[in-house]
């Protein structure tokens, strides 16, 4: 099964992320994250078997938070707004405790032998480029200085997820939740 950590986004701000794909979809053909989810990804794990899912069940619930309001605001892309793969949402409020426990994260599966990443860019991605995008349009969105105001909620806590691959998009599945505080 291939897994990963998230945060999940609330129904709200989901609400208000899928209400903002209807401005990116003119500009060109984009895979979009439907609302049930959308979460920021703190760890992608791959494909692991029973017994190292209840290794990493027990360093996850290991770790120790304390609940944080996670704000969202602006949009940006991967790699950068003049070569457009992923356009994502960014965080307004509650990015350095989003980095703080995704290093915490990554420190406790890199002690299982899990590869330890580098650089954690906090987001919650919106759409996946499918190719042939009006670059002009996009770029212009981008570097706006009138950039969408998503919502905030409160993070409470994480999930262990499932992801499968399927032919309509990836389906994900909460294995394991884990509250803070």
């Amino acid at each position: 099964m291939r897994l990963f950590v998230a945060i999940p986004v609330s129904t709200e701000v989901s609400a208000a992320l899928v209400g903002y794909q209807s401005v990116l979809s003119p500009m060109g053909p984009f895979s979009m994250v439907p609302a049930k989810n959308m979460h920021m990804t703190l760890k992608f794990i791959g494909e692991a078997d029973e017994e190292t899912l209840e290794k990493v069940d027990r360093a996850l619930a290991s770790i120790r938070a304390e609940p944080f309001e996670m704000g969202l605001e602006g949009i940006g892309a991967f790699p950068n707004p003049k070569k457009v793969k992923v356009i994502w949402a960014a965080l307004c409020r509650g990015s350095q405790q989003a980095v703080k426990l995704a290093r915490e994260v990554d420190e406790r599966l890199g002690e299982l032998g899990f590869q330890k990443e580098g650089r954690f860019h906090p987001h919650i991605t919106l759409a996946r480029s499918k190719g042939g995008q009006d670059r002009d349009g996009l770029q212009k969105l981008l570097v706006s200085a009138d950039q969408p105001a998503f919502g905030a909620f409160m993070v409470d806590g994480m999930s262990l997820m499932k992801s499968e691959l399927h032919p309509d998009g990836a389906r994900h599945e909460v294995l394991r939740s884990y509250a803070f505080g």
